[in-house]
């Protein structure tokens, strides 16, 4: 398969963020291409399966059997939980589990999430030790407050998985090695400007830890997210043609349905391929009570809808 161009996307098509952008450029690393979207199992590469050792040496790149990994997988929920916890990326097998939750932002933690997830995969996978790396950019001062039997946790900073990517793919002159040696040192750009605190976060809730605020999970079928697709490919080209501003004839519930939808559509879009109308576009969530009138009948009763724009020009670099 084709591997996504970092730069390029980082240049001029990447608006999500760097955490956004970081975990999809690790997924690529772990596949040796794109990811074919969320919660989809799929088997590493072999430089992937490598650098899955790197983080556990368990996953062993010579063993017949390779992982399952997923692009933000659904962990399900405890009965207690209103929501279902989605870790950023994970590796399984029949014999273990792999959980890596991704934070590119100094400070920027949820109270409890790493107890959570930890609590979540004993309760699915009790058959099999976890492990869960937490990925930062400053270390953090704590483990979680209570780490289930057969579980282990990790905190690993960006300037060491640099260095394991480093590793890995230093000797290739392919463009997934250029790539991924152009990755490396955008974490280690995104680690440089930080100060490691005196007093550094803790992912554990002193208290009694309750499900933190994560999206609300809402279920798009294989089915509707092709039919979607075909909606948003067949909009995006009459947008970029006529540059008229467009609205998907959708029914959606709420602000929060339209949100996930959008991320949806936006980690779909990103397969297409390089002459799709799609990269022309910009998707956004448009509210009646924020402004105007809505362009269709579904976004007049629900006040809510996603709607299609045409780029005015190159974003900026992250």
């Amino acid at each position: 398969m084709d591997f996504p161009n970092f730069l390029w996307l980082r240049e001029f098509r990447w608006k999500q963020g760097r955490e956004s952008f970081a975990q999809y450029c690790l997924a690529c690393l772990f596949l040796g291409g794109s990811p074919q979207g969320w919660n989809k199992p799929q088997a590493p590469s072999s430089k992937g399966r490598e650098l899955l050792q790197r983080f556990h040496a368990e996953f062993d790149p010579k063993n017949a059997i390779a992982p399952d990994f997923y692009w933000e997988f659904n962990l399900g929920k405890l009965p207690e939980d209103k929501e279902n916890g989605w870790p950023d990326l994970v590796a399984l097998t029949d014999e273990r589990i792999l959980v890596m939750e991704l934070k590119t932002e100094s400070g920027n933690h949820r109270d409890g999430q790493v107890d959570w997830y930890m609590r979540l995969a004993a309760a699915r996978f009790s058959d099999r030790p976890i492990e869960l790396v937490y990925l930062t950019v400053d270390p953090i001062s704590a483990d979680p407050a209570e780490i289930p039997k057969g579980a282990a946790y990790r905190n690993l900073l960006w300037t060491e998985v640099a260095d394991m990517i480093d590793a890995v793919w230093s000797k290739g002159d392919d463009e997934e090695s250029w790539n991924a040696r152009l990755f490396a040192d955008y974490l280690r750009e995104i680690s440089a400007p930080t100060k490691v605190a005196s007093k550094t976060p803790s992912p554990a809730s002193e208290k009694a830890p309750a499900a933190p605020k994560t999206r609300k999970a809402y279920s798009f079928s294989e089915d509707m997210m092709e039919e979607v697709m075909a909606i948003y490919r067949s909009v995006a080209k009459q947008v970029v043609d006529d540059g008229r501003q467009q609205a998907l004839e959708l029914t959606l519930d709420s602000a929060e349905e339209a949100k996930e939808l959008q991320r949806a559509i936006t980690a779909q879009a990103l397969l297409d391929p390089e002459d799709s109308p799609v990269h022309g576009v910009t998707l956004w969530v448009w509210r009646q009570a924020s402004m105007g009138s809505a362009l269709t009948d579904e976004g007049g009763e629900q006040g809510v809808e996603l709607r299609v724009s045409k780029k005015k020009a190159a974003g900026k670099a992250l």
